[in-house]
């Protein structure tokens, strides 16, 4: 699957490296098109462009998570829908799933439904996560070591498929 064509000129022009391509292609299928405004903020305090490695996009992912948080927080205390962090993979980084706030008085969180919005991008999933009710509780969460669930700066809860034709869901 290679990048759209016109930035597949632009990463070319500026000779960014194979290897680095392949990191950063992997993050704008998962994550979407903020994945590229960030790693050209990367590549602006670089002598070079072709001097980038993929260990340089590993910052990619916590500044998105960043930015994630602070523009949906608001809007989820408030109750409204948002596009979802992860993307679908088939849809090449795309478009992205939903996320819906069910209860915004959940204690110390707020109870989201997710869907086709897990972790990576999956397809026809689900999710039910619990995103810590502070902005910064969250971003803190969402930047931590490790796995968190599906939505960045949620403690986790559950995650399923569903196949909305014979109205079935599996939960895991």
């Amino acid at each position: 699957m290679p990048f759209p064509s016109h930035i597949a000129a632009v990463l070319d022009e500026y000779r960014v490296p194979a290897d680095t391509k392949a990191a950063l292609f992997d993050l704008y299928v998962s994550m979407g098109e903020e994945v590229l405004e960030i790693f050209s903020e990367i590549a602006e305090g670089v002598a070079s462009p072709s001097l980038l490695t993929p260990y340089d996009t590993l910052a990619i992912r916590e500044r998105a998570v960043e930015r994630y948080l602070t523009r949906n927080h608001p809007r989820w205390l408030e109750g409204t829908p948002t596009p979802s962090f992860w993307h679908p993979r088939e849809l090449e980084g795309r478009a992205s799933g939903l996320v819906v706030p069910l209860d915004v008085s959940a204690p110390n969180g707020i109870l989201l439904l997710g869907r086709n919005a897990h972790f990576g991008g999956r397809s026809d999933t689900i999710s039910f996560d619990v995103v810590a009710a502070s902005l910064d509780d969250a971003i803190a969460l969402g930047q931590a070591a490790g796995q968190q669930h599906t939505i960045p700066g949620s403690a986790g809860e559950t995650s399923g498929t569903h196949d909305v034709a014979r109205s079935i869901a599996l939960i895991w």
